[in-house]
């Protein structure tokens, strides 16, 4: 079922309106009112995307094609935590979450047949359908797991502590441990971590509060049931959330120890895991503080990239929407890359360095639109192909409105939709020095539902099957400035730029032979004011290569011959493109008497991608 290839993404399944009874002689309601607005059972809040064979490198783009599959609502209620372990068919789990609101409803009251929405708690007050899912006994606590042979969705265990449950903020994010096959999930309520094996069982808790020089014990006081009157559906303060300075949300297990994300400050600390029995080791340590100037919210998911980089994913802080549109305040949420110091300095408390690198996310708002979901997965090759070769080459991330930026609308929209809320994929060793405006980079949207009302906090959590950044990199960490400019394959044995390519996982494999030499330039036409691609092409070994078909995968490239004599020079205008941006071209050469014999014939394929130059395109004065 969970196919290489696959990216999962959770995120808010929607709502449905629901019409009330109409007597005669009254109004007819205001079907916009948001009392009227119920979680919607079959809306998706798990989406599983193939992102693999998509015929193209990075470009800017839009992943166009739909989800294969997807997981509902009705199934398993809302989720932010995504987990997939590495048994033969992968197995995927999730975890129930209160990122996209709480909804609760009462007794019909005015007798329209509808049960009444809440906005604060009552006695007789009960959780909205599609809050938890389907199980008896599903609740703020579930965790699910779906099957990867058969698809089968089952709730693995429900989380509580010295026997209570979990009363609605929810559970934070899930992690795998593929050295002991277990999981990790953490709990807003309680603040603790749950140690689970893959049956569900729970073996232990680890309580970051209780190690702290001013211990922050869990207090049950802080619960608070949808029957009290003091929960309130639009204030997240009332909801129970464990005290900051215990709240653990991110998670991600990495060299013998879990890493975790606390809410105050924010922070991320890690405890050791017992090499032999997986268990908590008491040896708990401050790893970083995130400074301020590098966004705001909690951190609530985080990852090793193949390199040894950690990456911490930022989420918006929530909002009590009664209406289902504004759930996190919007911007300003940011993806940090922190690599250890080297040499370490003995004049900073961390090992880590102190100021990250920002990857972007998305285009405008300074590349701040994430929403608190990140994972690597396997690089492309410049034919938009997974390279299992490269691990952790490629960063997913979580965002929203990650292709609306007015000032580049004009070169944005002939690769998809502006505004996107779904996924941003992106070279692991690019930052925003490297990528800003995000040009290398792709992106899917979650549902495919573009004509919405403007909203914010509808996506969660990005999961990726395939090699979980192991390999691939080297454990050296690798900057940006050491790889500088030329990031592809590089020059070929006759110092021909050849193809191009991706490659930005080193060590890199060695290009193939090329049989088409190519030499293509972007500049400024000034008589048209808009840039153009100029260049050659020969047939480098004599096969007798004399056609070329010339195709453009992101459809950027305006006036493209694509057909045309392989010795003609070759032109083409960019009027779509602007300064800085990426382009790319797939080229095929073959020999026309061949081509027309009917049968099948030889093509020498080749990747060329283009990008225009840092100067603004003016048109010449006359």
């Amino acid at each position: 079922m969970f196919d290489h290839g696959t990216v999962v993404t959770s995120g808010f399944s929607g709502f449905v309106t629901k019409t009330p009874l109409v007597r005669a002689g009254d109004p007819p309601p205001d079907l916009a009112a948001p009392r009227y607005r119920y979680l919607d059972p079959n809306g998706t809040v798990a989406a599983l995307l193939g992102a693999d064979a998509l015929g193209r490198s990075f470009d800017g783009t839009e992943i166009t094609r739909s989800p294969y599959d997807r997981i509902l609502a009705r199934d398993v209620g809302q989720v932010f935590g995504l987990a997939i372990d590495d048994e033969e068919f992968r197995n995927l789990y999730l975890t129930a979450s209160s990122a996209y609101g709480l909804n609760i409803i009462g007794p019909d009251r005015d007798n329209d047949t509808l049960p009444d929405r809440l906005v604060r708690g009552q006695p007789e007050a009960r959780w909205m359908a599609g809050q938890w899912g389907n199980h008896g006994s599903a609740g703020p606590g579930s965790v699910w797991k779906v099957d990867g042979e058969t698809g089968q969705i089952s709730m693995l265990t429900n989380i509580t502590l010295d026997g209570a449950d979990n009363t609605g903020p929810g559970l934070g994010n899930i992690a795998f441990d593929p050295d002991h096959n277990q999981l990790f999930v953490s709990d807003l309520q309680t603040g603790m971590i749950h140690r689970l094996d893959l049956d569900g069982r729970d073996l232990e808790q680890f309580d970051h509060g209780a190690g702290l020089d001013s211990p922050e014990p869990h207090d049950p006081s802080l619960v608070v049931e949808i029957t009290d009157r003091g929960f309130d559906t639009e204030d997240p303060e009332s909801w129970g959330f464990a005290d900051p300075a215990r709240r653990v949300w991110g998670l991600a297990k990495h060299g013998g120890r879990l890493y975790y994300a606390v809410a105050d400050g924010p922070e991320v600390w890690s405890v050791g895991i017992d090499d032999r029995t997986g268990a908590f080791v008491d040896d708990a340590r401050w790893e970083l503080t995130v400074k301020n100037g590098f966004g705001s919210g909690e951190i609530t998911d985080m990852v090793f990239a193949g390199d040894g980089a950690m990456v911490l994913a930022r989420r918006g802080e929530r909002i009590g929407a009664f209406d289902h549109e504004a759930l996190t305040k919007p911007r300003r949420a940011t993806v940090l890359r922190y690599v250890f110091e080297d040499p370490e300095d003995p004049d900073t408390p961390s090992v880590w360095v102190e100021q990250p690198q920002i990857y972007p996310v998305g285009f405008g708002a300074q590349g701040e639109k994430a929403l608190g979901g990140v994972d690597v997965g396997p690089g492309y090759d410049d034919r938009g192909d997974w390279s299992s070769d490269f691990c952790g080459a490629t960063l997913w991330t979580t965002g929203e409105r990650l292709r609306d930026d007015a000032p580049l609308s004009r070169a944005l929209q002939p690769g998809g939709a502006l505004e996107i809320d779904g996924l941003q994929a992106q070279p692991v060793l690019l930052n925003s020095a490297g990528n800003r405006p995000p040009w290398q980079s792709f992106f899917a949207d979650y549902d495919r539902i573009y004509d919405g009302p403007r909203v914010s906090g509808h996506v969660g959590d990005v999961e990726v099957v395939g090699c979980r950044g192991q390999g691939g990199h080297g454990e050296d960490y690798v900057s940006y400035d050491e790889i500088g400019d030329d990031y592809g394959y590089g020059d070929d044995d006759d110092g021909n730029g050849g193809g191009g390519g991706s490659c930005l996982a080193p060590p890199c494999g060695k290009k193939p032979p090329a049989c088409l030499t190519t030499q293509l330039l972007a500049r400024c036409n000034p008589a048209s004011g808009e840039y153009e691609v100029v260049g050659i092409f020969d047939d480098k070994h004599g096969q007798g290569l004399d056609r070329l078909k010339i195709d453009d995968p992101s459809g950027q490239i305006s006036t493209l011959p694509t057909e045309q004599s392989l010795l003609a020079p070759f032109s083409a205008s960019l009027g779509a493109m602007v300064a800085g941006q990426r382009g790319q071209l797939n080229l095929c050469a073959f020999n026309e008497a061949e081509r027309d014999s009917g049968q099948p014939y030889a093509c020498c394929n080749a990747t060329v991608e283009i990008t225009t130059p840092d100067a603004a395109c003016e048109k010449e004065a006359e």
